[in-house]
């Protein structure tokens, strides 16, 4: 007896300590935390660079410029938030609570300006409000200047970036304070006049209060976008973080310099992250009683004019103005030569977004479907790393992505040479590809692909996932099965999204690409830093045009989609 029970003894503690077999929800998982590495190793790569020695190139950086790379990134981040906000908040709150003539159409133009890029816009106003350009002629024509020193406007400078960043980046904010409004539903408004507010009061008092978290959550991607910005600021002559990184790496030839501005800048954008969530965590979320909507209060004609004017204004210069001047611009050169370039960059737009479009979902199902796998809050922390890239300036992942893909040539390099290889013939597999490039789009653009995937799967109840494992049926199989056709829209809408924001992106792709190989925005940055704004006008219309086409099918997405009972939208997705 006393054998026999050592011998089940022995048995429970091998039972205890005999590590779990393999099962496909650990390949998921797996799999998901290899595509965490497309943020960990760029940051690795950019500590490791960092601690080598700079040839006195980052003292040089230090003495020189970094204070101001730091002082004009955190005004420019300040003046580029409040502005936006403003803008959002006012026009959220004006469609919202009120009915005037034009108020869906406006509605659906406000978010407009997204299709715009910034440094589209700033080289747009650049061409029309420079000095000797055709709206100082026609004010001197008119008004009969003869000062040449009069004109008040200058476009290259930190006012001028903050100002057309704004109104291109302000939509992040209005989609979210808008739904936030429509969110509080009919009691708040009708205590609010119960209690003797009007509408500015009920406003300062009420709606705002409710709204805060949401809004800050569109100021944030406002603040990770300026963060971001090479575009405007390099045109508009502000030395930022996302400049600096630029030119320490192609101007100075400075890979260690380069990777300290980097952490720099990451540390930067961290922190005022993490100051952002601190402020939200602070903010009690209210959550309305009834998604009853509120009544909207109709407007007099004169009242309907100036509301009308005020939420228009900022997509007229956010969105109307520059197309016009690229249209106009377009219009004086010689069609052969704009239709040649145009068809060659738009080749290469189309294979690098579709490729990083395709790539983003697959992943992005991955992470997602992993995710949900899984309850440990650990691996659920180390899987949403994936997500952070995001807030990660694109100079930053060009240069933590140059270090270690450039290591790896030159090794396969040697290794090629000797086992006979040709060492010319093997050449740079990795960044002289477009293997570097999808990659960097990955490492940025998948939170965009995960997100809407995410809110998709959520459709998907638990009990479904549990039926599946009671019947036998593996992870694997459910999903492809299962979770796959139910996510299927939300899927197309991540990739759609990616495609856009790959086919607009500019200082990723400008230090990525291979030779000979010129997308639209890249293209267009290159004519226009060469005071060539005419040729490059077609390239940037192709850019405007694939943003104006992207929002109109998600629209038509969004607006497909089927809803709960209560008229909440079901898959996560919101038709604005």
């Amino acid at each position: 007896m006393a054998i026999g029970r050592n011998e089940s003894n022995h048995d429970a503690v091998r039972t205890r300590f005999t590590l779990p077999r393999p099962t496909e929800e650990h390949g998921w998982i797996a799999s998901a935390l290899l595509v965490t590495l497309l943020v960990v190793v760029p940051v690795t790569a950019l500590v490791i660079v960092s601690t080598a020695d700079s040839s006195g190139a980052w003292r040089h950086l230090v003495d020189t410029k970094l204070l101001e790379y730091v002082r004009n990134t955190t005004v420019l981040i300040l003046s580029v938030c409040i502005v936006a906000t403003l803008i959002g908040v006012a026009a959220g709150w004006l469609i919202t609570a009120y009915e005037f003539p034009a108020r869906a159409v406006l509605d659906r133009a406000m978010i407009l300006p997204l299709a715009v890029p910034p440094y589209l816009s700033a080289y747009a106003y650049s061409d029309a409000l420079q000095a000797g350009g055709p709206i100082e002629s026609w004010f001197r024509g008119t008004l009969g200047w003869s000062d040449a020193g009069a004109w008040p406007i200058d476009i290259r400078s930190l006012p001028a970036a903050a100002i057309i960043l704004a109104l291109a980046l302000f939509p992040y904010v209005y989609i979210a304070a808008r739904q936030a409004f429509e969110s509080q539903g009919y009691y708040a408004t009708v205590v609010a006049r119960t209690l003797g507010m009007g509408p500015i009061r009920s406003f300062a008092r009420v709606a705002i209060p409710l709204a805060w978290p949401a809004v800050i959550v569109g100021a944030g991607l406002v603040l990770m976008e300026t963060v971001a910005d090479f575009g405007v600021a390099d045109y508009c002559a502000v030395d930022t973080l996302s400049t600096g990184v630029y030119r320490a790496w192609f101007g100075m030839d400075a890979p260690s310099a380069a990777a300290r501005l980097s952490i720099v800048t990451l540390g930067g954008v961290v922190a005022l992250l993490l100051a952002l969530w601190c402020v939200r965590r602070a903010i009690p979320v209210h959550h309305a009683a009834s998604t009853r909507p509120s009544q909207r209060v109709v407007l007099s004609r004169a009242s309907s004019i100036c509301v009308l004017s005020v939420c228009a204004i900022p997509v007229v210069l956010g969105a109307v103005v520059p197309t016009v001047v690229f249209v106009v611009n377009a219009v004086g050169v010689q069609p052969g030569t704009r239709m040649e370039s145009f068809l060659g960059n738009a080749l290469d737009t189309g294979v690098l977004a579709t490729i990083a479009g395709l790539v983003a979902v697959a992943l992005g199902l991955v992470v997602t479907y992993a995710k949900r796998l899984t309850r440990s809050r650990l691996l659920h922390a180390l899987i949403s790393l994936s997500t952070l890239g995001y807030a990660v300036p694109g100079t930053v992942i060009a240069v933590g992505l140059l270090i270690p893909l450039s290591w790896l040539d030159h090794t396969m390099n040697s290794i090629g040479t000797r086992w006979g290889g040709d060492r010319e013939t093997l050449g740079l597999l990795l960044t002289g590809s477009l293997v570097a490039v999808v990659l960097g789009c990955q490492t940025r653009f998948l939170a965009v692909s995960a997100g809407v995937i995410e809110s998709s799967l959520g459709r998907v109840r638990a009990s479904i996932d549990e039926a599946a494992r009671t019947l036998g049926v593996g992870a694997t199989s459910s999903f492809f099965r299962v979770h796959l056709p139910i996510c299927t829209g939300g899927a197309l809408a991540a990739g759609l999204l990616v495609f856009v924001d790959v086919a607009k992106e500019l200082p990723m792709t400008l230090m990525l690409r291979p030779f000979n190989f010129d997308t639209l925005a890249v293209r267009t940055h290159q004519l226009a830093s060469d005071e060539r704004l005419g040729e490059a006008s077609l390239n940037a219309l192709g850019i405007i045009g694939v943003g104006v086409v992207a929002i109109l099918i998600l629209s038509v997405i969004g607006t497909a989609q089927p809803r709960s009972v209560n008229g909440t939208r079901t898959d996560g997705l919101n038709h604005d």
